[in-house]
């Protein structure tokens, strides 16, 4: 049986997760994202880089509990540039606070806030993107509209800046019945060119963080 140390961004694996072969593109020490041989004779994820894409995705316990590897196909710089497969794929996750249906003004106001909660956000560090979608949730718990934001520097997003941006899209989805409680920001996938996180709870939708 294969461990987390056999696996490989763009190892190209058998498993019971699909009748065809399974591709890596990314996995941290919990989840891996992973795509499907087409039947026209091409990978999922690389004939729709200009495509609205959601990654398959499963819990490295699973995936290595029948995964065998093939070969490798390593992922190209479009794909690379795209697919991002470096960026944390959780972020910004706490249960002790809870998305509010206020909207801060400046990112000055939100920091007060988190200064005020003694929250230190400084462990999540920078996030190495210049533009990112994001995507709150409903009252019931579905995806809203997505919205595209841009990182003041033009180059990253401080995580108080990120947090900022996902709080203020978020705020006008919340009501006393939203269903998620605490906060937290997972990667979903890619869209319009850029990686896409969406907005949740202190847990992702897999229960796998």
């Amino acid at each position: 049986m294969l461990t987390i140390i056999d696996l490989k961004i763009g190892g190209v694996y058998q498993t019971n997760l699909s009748d065809s072969p399974v591709r890596i593109l990314g996995f941290d020490e919990k989840k891996v994202f992973y795509d499907v041989w087409w039947s026209i004779g091409d990978w999922c994820c690389r004939v729709s880089l200009r495509s609205k894409v959601s990654f398959y995705r499963t819990s490295v316990q699973i995936f290595l509990a029948t995964a065998e590897l093939i070969r490798v196909d390593a992922l190209n710089e479009n794909e690379i540039s795209i697919i991002r497969p470096d960026l944390p794929f959780v972020t910004l996750q706490f249960d002790s606070i809870n998305w509010t249906s206020k909207n801060y003004s400046t990112i000055e106001l939100f920091k007060n806030e988190f200064i005020n909660l003694k929250i230190n956000l400084n462990k999540y560090g920078k996030v190495y993107i210049p533009k990112v979608v994001l995507i709150p949730f409903g009252v019931k718990g579905g995806r809203k509209k997505a919205s595209v934001v841009e990182a003041i520097n033009g180059e990253y997003f401080e995580s108080i800046e990120l947090l900022w941006n996902a709080h203020n899209i978020q705020s006008t989805h919340i009501t006393e019945r939203s269903l998620e409680k605490g906060i937290g920001i997972y990667r979903l996938g890619f869209e319009k060119g850029m990686p896409s996180y969406y907005i949740w709870g202190n847990h992702d939708e897999a229960n796998i963080y």
